[in-house]
């Protein structure tokens, strides 16, 4: 459903250059009043970086929408495989978090907007997806927020630390049959964070706010526990 959308605006973008009727979206660097073919568009860069960044936001916008307007029902259809609508739409916002650096806040705003509808959906028990969340959702957002924890990018930290916290809340969810494990035991699935976030430099800020998203779940004590060098080199 998504490609068909993004083929659209692809479309109606190419239709707007190629006829020279929308002078006014090419003039935003005062540099150019007028293109004659889309040949001529390509080779100005900066218009072009202009209208892809445009046509990104709208395709995020698009998918805000959907998340924003679609019932439980809709987002929890299967319409392929088995696999839920809310499933493929976090595969489109996944690829925009991953993309350029200038649609990363807003990028970042969709996918708290996907975890808060995923959240709901998974509490109600509208959709079933733990192997989802075991693999995909897990291995995904984790990659996110390492890459973007430091993020030049403001407030794009923050909204990937809070979707990590998306995360864990989504994961307690989808295991609550099992029950709360000790602090001196956490769940493998933090525990390997916690493993990852040892071999990171002390300096690197971004791992500060995962280590405090994992307090509530694993308790501070373990955390303590678990990086002593860095407690001791800070004391």
């Amino acid at each position: 459903m998504i490609s068909r959308f993004q083929t659209l605006l692809n479309a109606n973008r190419y239709e707007v250059t190629i006829t020279g009727k929308c002078t006014s979206d090419l003039n935003f660097a005062g540099s150019i009043s007028h293109v004659s073919s889309f040949d001529e568009l390509i080779t100005e860069g900066e218009i072009e970086e202009h209208s892809l960044l445009q046509l990104r936001l709208g395709a995020v916008a698009m998918v805000k929408g959907m998340l924003a307007c679609a019932s439980d029902k809709c987002l929890a259809f299967h319409s392929r495989e088995y696999v839920p609508f809310c499933v493929e739409l976090f595969t489109e916002v996944h690829e925009y978090c991953m993309g350029p650096i200038s649609l990363r806040y807003h990028a970042f705003n969709l996918l708290q907007t996907w975890f808060s509808k995923f959240l709901h959906l998974v509490s109600t028990d509208a959709v079933q997806c733990k192997n989802f969340i075991q693999s995909y959702l897990m291995r995904k957002t984790l990659d996110i927020v390492w890459l973007n924890w430091d993020s030049p990018v403001d407030d794009v930290s923050e909204l990937a630390t809070g979707s990590l916290k998306s995360l864990f809340e989504v994961w307690e969810v989808a295991h609550k049959d099992q029950g709360r494990l000790s602090g001196k035991d956490p769940s493998p699935f933090y525990s390997s964070i916690l493993l990852k976030l040892k071999s990171v430099a002390w300096y690197m800020k971004g791992q500060y706010r995962v280590m405090s998203a994992l307090v509530p779940y694993v308790g501070s004590e373990f955390v303590s526990e678990t990086f002593v060098p860095i407690i001791n080199s800070m004391s």
